[in-house]
């Protein structure tokens, strides 16, 4: 099983979206999670043409201007959704990996860059997982580092950071680090099966 979660920081551009296409064809990977696609009203062909075929299924969640988008794309087969969330900042998918028979969810996330913002979207996020009894997994573009050392491009902000760290400790969640320090999978403990989290 892999899953990419990649914040692309545009996908209107001809050369990003080869990328992600190349990206797609050359991983070989059963769901990828992108976030920041800057695509204010959803085009049904753009998945089609970057997974290449038919053989997928996806969900949106349109930019607000030039900020934000979100899209979950994933082979057939590998998924099946039974119910959706959706906000401005993650789309979360119920349903079952079905080589697995697993159910479960899967989470896409676009954090505020707005430190103030991100407060709102751990509590909205708190309040849809709570009390589930299915196992889950967040992917995404958190805007927050927890270590100095992981961060690229981002303000040191303590009191983003502490916010974070209650989220995560309070859902009793693992922070898995990943090879940029802006991007990161969170899995529950009884999950190991999204040990697998492949990042750019």
């Amino acid at each position: 099983m892999k899953i990419a979660s990649w914040n692309v920081r545009g996908l209107r551009r001809k050369e990003k979206k080869r990328a992600v296409k190349r990206l797609i064809r050359t991983g070989n990977f059963d769901m990828l999670l992108i976030q920041e696609t800057k695509i204010k009203e959803a085009n049904p062909k753009l998945p089609r043409w970057l997974w290449g075929n038919a053989n997928f299924n996806c969900e949106f969640d349109n930019s607000d201007g030039n900020s934000g988008g979100l899209l979950s794309c994933w082979r057939e087969g590998f998924f099946t959704m039974e119910a959706k969330f959706v906000s401005s900042n993650f789309i979360l998918l119920v349903g079952s990996i079905l080589n697995k028979s697993f159910r479960c969810r899967i989470g896409n996330v676009y954090a505020p860059n707005v430190d103030s913002d991100g407060q709102h979207l751990w509590d909205e996020l708190t309040s849809v997982l709570v009390n589930s009894k299915v196992p889950w997994a967040l992917g995404g573009d958190f805007s927050v580092v927890r270590e100095a050392e992981e961060k690229i491009g981002l303000t040191f902000n303590q009191v983003a950071i502490d916010q974070f760290s209650d989220f995560i400790e309070g859902l009793g969640l693992i922070d898995l680090p990943m090879s940029e320090g802006n991007l990161l999978g969170v899995i529950t403990e009884s999950c190991p099966l999204f040990a697998v989290w492949i990042d750019f």
